[in-house]
């Protein structure tokens, strides 16, 4: 057994009274990193969740429904390009591979 500091999952075991979810996890980083958890709401991620969703070939009607917001708002908000996805599903489309 180490006698060193606890860090990571470990340490959010132990914060979290021997129960890792998310949340210990969460506030356990955020601690770490000095950020007051009283300044943040769950909304904050959303943002996040969306760019990743969208950017891991996610589906923008999939994403509207999921985080319960309109088409019209994520091209809005998430409409910034990303090229090399572009060119890849223009090359599939081309080729006649399923696009997606």
């Amino acid at each position: 057994m180490s006698t060193g500091t606890s860090s990571g999952p470990d340490a959010a075991y132990v914060a979290g009274g021997g129960n890792v979810t998310l949340d210990t996890c969460l506030l356990y980083n955020l601690g770490e990193q000095g950020i007051e958890s009283d300044s943040l709401k769950m909304y904050n991620f959303r943002h996040s969740a969306i760019s990743s969703f969208l950017d891991n070939g996610g589906d923008i009607y999939v994403a509207s429904q999921l985080f319960g917001t309109s088409v019209k708002m994520i091209e809005k908000r998430y409409g910034h390009p990303n090229l090399e996805r572009l060119e890849e599903q223009f090359m599939k489309f081309m080729q006649g591979s399923k696009v997606g």
